[in-house]
């Protein structure tokens, strides 16, 4: 992600993952509360975007699963 680029926006056909991630209120279980404060700390310095989209608008998603 070093590449220089301004932000990188990452789709996720999970709308209760991308939800999980997005909110500051949710309280983690400690098998992966650590994981997920990285991820958010992150996304925070480097201006990643965790968005949701359909499965059925999201062809690599839709791709990878069949």
């Amino acid at each position: 992600m070093e590449q220089g680029w301004p932000e990188v926006i990452f789709e996720f056909d999970c709308q209760s993952l991308v939800s999980f991630v997005n909110s500051s209120s949710v309280q983690w279980s400690w098998e992966i509360e650590t994981i997920v404060d990285d991820i958010k700390n992150w996304a925070l310095s480097k201006r990643w975007f965790f968005v949701w989209c359909p499965r059925g608008l999201n062809r690599a998603a839709y791709w990878v699963a069949s």
